[in-house]
């Protein structure tokens, strides 16, 4: 190679007088072309130089034809290839993605007959640079933008290459680069933590350096959602150590576990925590603010022309805007009041909201020439009577509807009257009257009861009281019996006492109109059941006896079993109470149709878990207590349902079936009173990951023998959830 001070004199002296000057090499003696297919490879090694700068020129192309092998020249413009020996013509080109002239080389310089031979043959090739005027000062020094950067695990950060001489190659210690159009690089940090390097050299030998700092701090993103009631958000964990666990003050979780999970805001509003905790223990935290679905009350409103109404909206995302198609409105305020005031024109608008989340809402407003009038806006009436109707105001034409009875037409003018014929049926019936921008106006129709008695008969035992009431009719209200005594003979209601001997005896009761009504009264010695009232535990037992009245009596019973279908004057028979919960009637009846009632009441028992504590480590010591009160016998079963979906009933105390079978703890259980069994007492190991989480423990009460499976035998349930870290 030769000495700097003779290549730059050399190099100048070209550039002066032969500015066409290719190239100037030191080219090895031409000689015969072996045939390149027989010859086992040698090496053609090489630099590319600046003429001026003697600096190697990285990224130019040196191809060997006629092989058609090609290299690129490294960062200090040298370069190696592997070619047969031979006689070949070397090219030296521009690559085509670097920089015209003046700012790139003139780069197109061929070298005919260069001989390879078996040993290593090296080239080296001196090229001019092209300068423009502008080009003569000095270039601004090498370099990049940001100088520092601090990332997160994966994350991109853009850089920028600036001053420096010619073009630039990127570096990197660690991590990913994407260099675009060779001043811009787009840097991805790694997946490890700590201090990294961007290395920008350029065609002169200039290099630079910028510091990147990867941290590995654990963060949820987002870091805060706003989010409707029961409305879905995905929230990812980055950074940190895996795996990751996720736990929240409000709301559901989808997955409890993973890089990301799903979250379901909670019902109730306000500022809710998201937690992700991550194998080192390390928390991250995230907010989520809870709002009401967007609404405005009412929903619906009639006014009249030019006239106005108040709104009120809640929920939502504040601001909101509001816009009505026709009229003008104002607010909200900061209570949430809607103002709007009606335009001159008749007929349906709507006042729609729209939150600063894009949800809208919205209440129809009837525009109308002023309120329906009805008339009259009542009436009394009897069964079948007919009655005049008439409305008027609001927008005509009408439509007339009624809920019972029948109009002599649907449709009517303003002031036009409608015939209302009124039902057979008494009660309280509307007329409905709609105008045709929808605002409504009712008449209270009361058709009159006919006269009644209540009860109508009645079976009474000797000297007996009985209260009867009177109903229907119209008018003063008077009383009188054929036998017994009367509390009064006037009034809404009497005390009725029978007579001391068996008889039938009327109750007679008359309204100011003249109508009548009856009452049967039917006295006997007095059937009675003893108990009249009895409550019973599922499924237990009670004696029952009968007097009065004329035997034998006939029994049965709305629900449960009964020892005997027919039993004599004061014999004992047993009832069986029913399975579920509720009251229920026995009945007996003598020989002479007199019945009598007892009322049984099923009181379902009750089930309670008392868990030593709720969230454990390895090393706690876990103790269940199952407590059950009531009365009668049952069947008691106590669950576990795993993480993984698996059940596993309880067989004793520590000791479970196998998975999946459901089998009861207690048996044909009798319960009187409370009582308390131990279900387990268990010391928690150390558990692998996938056993940690939720463990749900269920208890349950049936009627002995009865599918547990089937949530109508379930007579008491008691759950709880036991978490496992």
């Amino acid at each position: 190679m030769p000495q700097p001070a003779a290549c730059r004199l050399l190099a100048l002296l070209v550039a002066l007088w032969l500015p066409a000057w290719p190239a100037l090499a030191q080219l090895p003696l031409p000689g015969p072309q072996p045939d390149a297919s027989s010859q086992a490879p040698a090496a053609l090694t090489g630099r590319v130089f600046n003429a001026l700068t003697l600096v190697g020129i990285p990224l130019a192309r040196v191809r060997v034809e006629p092989l058609g092998a090609s290299v690129s020249t490294d960062v200090d413009g040298t370069f190696s290839l592997a070619v047969p020996p031979g006689s070949y013509e070397v090219l030296i080109e521009q690559e085509a993605d670097l920089p015209a002239p003046p700012l790139g080389y003139a780069l197109r310089t061929r070298l005919p007959r260069v001989r390879v031979d078996e040993a290593a043959t090296h080239l080296e090739v001196f090229l001019t640079p092209l300068f423009s005027a502008e080009l003569t000062a000095p270039p601004e020094p090498l370099t990049l933008i940001p100088a520092r950067a601090t990332l997160r695990l994966g994350e991109e950060q853009t850089f920028r290459a600036n001053g420096g001489s010619g073009l630039y190659l990127w570096r990197v210690s660690s991590g990913s680069l994407d260099v675009d159009r060779g001043a811009v690089a787009r840097y991805t940090a790694p997946a490890s933590a700590g201090s990294h390097a961007v290395i920008l050299s350029d065609s002169a030998g200039n290099v630079t350096t910028a510091q990147v700092q990867v941290t590995n701090t654990l963060f949820i993103t987002p870091l805060r959602a706003t989010l409707r009631q029961g409305e879905e958000k995905a929230f990812t964990a980055i950074g940190g150590i895996p795996p990751y666990s996720w736990a929240s003050s409000a709301g559901d979780i989808l997955a409890a576990s993973g890089a990301s999970v799903t979250y379901t805001a909670p019902r109730q509003s306000g500022s809710h925590t998201l937690t992700v905790t991550d194998a080192a223990s390390s928390q991250a935290e995230a907010t989520v603010e809870t709002i009401l679905p967007l609404s405005i009350t009412p929903a619906s409103a009639a006014v009249e022309l030019e006239g106005s109404a108040e709104f009120a909206v809640a929920g939502g995302v504040a601001p909101f805007s509001v816009r009505a198609t026709a009229g003008t409105v104002s607010g909200p305020t900061e209570e949430g009041t809607i103002t709007f005031a009606a335009p001159n024109l008749v007929g349906n608008q709507s006042l729609i909201v729209t939150d600063s989340a894009g949800n809208n809402v919205s209440a129809l407003i009837s525009v109308s020439r002023g309120r329906i009038r009805v008339s009259p806006a009542s009436a009394a009436v009897e069964p079948g009577e007919a009655l005049r109707l008439s409305a008027l105001g609001g927008s005509a034409p009408y439509r007339w509807g009624a809920e019972a009875g029948s109009l002599s037409a649907a449709l009517a003018e303003e002031e036009e009257p409608i015939i209302y014929i009124a039902p057979i049926l008494a009660g309280l019936f509307n007329v409905t009257v709609t105008d045709s921008a929808g605002s409504e106006a009712l008449i209270s129709i009361n058709v009159a009861q006919p006269l009644a008695v209540t009860p109508q008969s009645a079976t009474l035992g000797l000297a007996e009281e009985h209260l009867f009431l009177a109903s229907g009719g119209s008018g003063t209200y008077t009383w009188s019996a054929s036998e017994g005594d009367l509390s009064s003979t006037q009034g809404s209601e009497i005390r009725y006492t029978a007579p001391a001997s068996r008889s039938i005896s009327s109750l007679i009761l008359t309204d100011s109109a003249g109508n009548s009504a009856v009452a049967t009264i039917t006295t006997s010695q007095g059937l009675r059941i003893t108990p009249a009232t009895v409550a019973l535990g599922p499924s237990q037992e009670s004696t029952f006896s009968l007097a009065g009245g004329v035997p034998p009596y006939i029994l049965q019973t709305e629900a449960g079993q009964l020892s005997a279908s027919t039993v004599e004057e004061n014999q004992l028979f047993t009832h069986s109470a029913a399975v579920f919960p509720g009251r229920y009637k026995l009945r007996a009846t003598d020989r002479e149709g007199t019945r009598a009632e007892a009322e049984v009441e099923v009181v379902p028992p009750t089930l309670t878990l008392a868990p030593s504590e709720t969230r454990l480590r390895a090393g706690d010591t876990l103790t269940l207590a199952v407590t059950t009160s009531g009365r009668g016998n049952v069947d008691l079963y106590v669950g576990l349902l795993l993480p993984s979906g698996q059940l596993l009933s309880l067989a004793a105390e520590n000791q479970f079936h196998e998975a999946g079978e459901v089998r009861p703890l207690r048996s044909n259980e009798e319960i009187s009173g409370e009582q308390t069994l131990r279900a387990f007492s268990l010391a928690v190991p150390a558990l692998p990951e996938e056993l940690r989480g939720d463990y749900r423990v269920v208890a349950l009460l049936t009627a002995p023998g009865r599918d547990p499976l089937r949530l109508a035998n379930h007579l008491a349930v008691a759950t709880l959830t036991l978490t496992l870290d």
